[in-house]
């Protein structure tokens, strides 16, 4: 079954949605230290540590996209990358067990898959609640990254109408119960960053208001595309919020040396 949309929806060119895949996931690693993607080869890309970067290191994250498997390794190798992941961006489901396998017999596990989802704006589908607020003091985003144990926005972006970065949540007396982030990653397209609603508020339609009061926002500001991927659980939601999949993400790492 081919993942493109319906011939009269025009989408937003696939490597525009993964540009703001890779661009978004970078800016968010880069709250701690600067992490950069840069194209590494014909429908290759790597996010990694900028060079200059302190130590540790972290694990670089190859992407690609209609690149043979041969031409990847290539990339992988000429990187010089031993501790990475892989994401291969599939336009066809038919095209999953053929993709795993070669993968598989070059020394890769899978470990799952992700839908990607792109929205055009003026198709979304608003579930406004009161209970939503964008994050505006440093007291509650240290309240947020508390709770989610690692910084979710720079204070930086706090004081900015038209931040790079503006974040969502929303809280049950100081405690917050659901937050999620926006990203600007073109002039017109931004990427959406973990949106999380703790377990004993789940199935309460949070996520649903999270996700419209931002996107309300983004059309406010100009952004007229948004991308993100899927888990099981927000594969379910976003198509009620107008968003359509447009392709879908393997996930593999190198299996251990014996």
């Amino acid at each position: 079954m081919s993942l493109q949309r319906e011939a009269e929806v025009e989408p937003l060119p696939i490597t525009t949605a993964i540009e703001a895949f890779l661009r978004g996931v970078s800016f968010t690693r880069s709250f701690t230290k600067p992490y950069a993607p840069t194209d590494a080869g014909a429908g290759v890309w790597v996010m990694a540590d900028a060079p200059d970067a302190k130590p540790p290191p972290r694990n670089s994250e190859f992407v690609a996209y209609g690149a043979s498997p041969e031409s990847v390794m290539e990339a992988i190798r000429d990187n010089g990358a031993s501790r990475h992941s892989l994401c291969v961006l599939l336009d066809d489901t038919a095209e999953i067990d053929r993709t795993v396998a070669a993968y598989k017999a070059l020394g890769y596990r899978f470990m799952g898959r992700e839908p990607l989802f792109t929205l055009r704006l003026a198709e979304r589908r608003g579930y406004p609640s009161p209970a939503v607020r964008r994050i505006r003091s440093a007291e509650d985003a240290e309240r947020i990254a508390k709770a989610a144990r690692s910084r979710q926005i720079l204070p930086r972006h706090l004081a900015e109408d038209d931040s790079d970065c503006r974040l969502f949540a929303v809280f049950e007396g100081d405690r917050p119960i659901g937050r999620v982030s926006s990203v600007r990653t073109h002039a017109d397209c931004a990427w959406v960053s973990s949106l999380f609603v703790a377990a004993d508020h789940r199935r309460k339609g949070i996520g649903r208001s999270l996700m419209s009061a931002m996107l309300e926002d983004d059309a406010r500001l100009g952004i007229k595309w948004s991308v993100l991927l899927a888990s099981s659980a927000g594969t379910l939601l976003y198509p009620h919020l107008g968003y359509r999949q447009q392709g879908l993400l393997l996930i593999f790492t190198p299996k251990r040396a014996k």
